[in-house]
């Protein structure tokens, strides 16, 4: 990656230098040596000036080469950033859904729950049907407790009366036991009855 570029980079740096380093020591060389021509000494003159040239050039590359490394770096480091940045508003939108769907499927339920007990309550009759027949119940309930009422009341006038005629035989057959004398002529007045009873129905016949 970019590490490697860097690093062929500073390879070819430091093979440019010891060049540059060897044609410097050359020239000098040359420079010295009371044998060498002008020509020549023009000629390592001119080479060194161009791997100077040459070196300097490949230093302004590698110090671009530098730069756009830090800015890049610094890209991807904001790019990492407005990552995370981006995974965590992710991550609450997600669980901000994951809520919406829960109570979506609360609601869901709910609504089915709601619709059955409105199909069962709907087959019951209204509070209005209700209301008329608990009172027609009502109402029948106190028609029954009335007749019932008058029926005790006459059963206990009947009572009433069953009592006095019990206690008026009673108080006849009282005095049919004290008084002889009526007791006596009721005795007679059976047998004259008993006597006359064949012959008057014959006579009638």
């Amino acid at each position: 990656g970019i590490d490697d570029v860097i690093a062929r980079k500073l390879l070819a740096k430091d093979s440019v230098q010891d060049n540059l380093y060897l044609q410097f020591l050359e020239l000098s060389r040359v420079a010295l040596d009371l044998e060498s021509t002008a020509e020549n000494c023009k000629l390592n003159w001119e080479n060194f000036v161009v791997s100077v040239a040459t070196c300097h050039l490949n230093l302004e590359k590698l110090k671009v080469a530098c730069e756009t490394t830090k800015r890049q770096s610094v890209e991807f480091d904001q790019l990492k950033e407005e990552l995370k940045k981006n995974i965590a508003l992710g991550e609450k939108e997600i669980v901000k859904l994951q809520s919406m769907l829960d109570e979506e499927r609360v609601k869901r339920q709910n609504k089915e729950e709601y619709d059955s007990i409105c199909s069962i309550v709907t087959k019951y009759p209204s509070r209005k049907e209700s209301a008329a027949e608990i009172e027609e119940l009502e109402q029948e309930i106190k028609k029954l407790e009335e007749e019932s009422q008058e029926l005790d009341d006459k059963m206990q006038l009947r009572a009433k009366q069953f009592h006095l005629v019990l206690f008026g035989i009673g108080e006849l057959c009282k005095q049919f036991e004290i008084d002889p004398a009526v007791k006596e002529k009721a005795s007679k007045k059976r047998k004259q009855t008993s006597s006359r009873g064949p012959s008057s129905k014959r006579r009638k016949l």
